[in-house]
């Protein structure tokens, strides 16, 4: 797995390529490294992922996790159709909010934040 970072209005977005396999133990990596280094709000760019397998999901999982748990926010984008089965089947369609367009995606994070700020 290939992991490519690019930053936006304060946002990490993780162009991933590749498969999310045994092998993708440096996707964690990378998000905990976000998060060490102060962005809280992370979108994960799925659209040249060929495969997730269950190891790959247990990866997304944790690092999903680890996320929530430093209080940020992890969406993702441009997930191919086949990917977004295999995340339905493994619930994380109900927690992960998926989009089919970048500017989408950044535009919910800003939301978040003025909901937050209404609350």
């Amino acid at each position: 797995m290939e992991i490519k970072a690019r930053q936006k209005n304060g946002i990490v977005i993780l162009d991933l390529s590749g498969r999310l396999d045994v092998d993708c133990a440096n996707f964690v990596e990378v998000v905990g490294q976000c998060i060490r280094d102060g962005y809280n709000d992370i979108l994960c760019n799925f659209e040249e992922v060929d495969a997730v397998d269950y190891m790959g999901v247990s990866a997304v999982v944790i690092a999903y996790k680890e996320v929530v748990n430093s209080k940020g926010r992890m969406k993702f984008v441009l997930v191919p159709q086949h990917l977004k089965n295999v995340f339905s089947i493994a619930g994380l369609d109900r927690v992960i909010e998926m989009y089919a367009a970048e500017e989408l995606a950044l535009n919910s994070f800003q939301e978040d934040k003025i909901i937050e700020n209404i609350q």
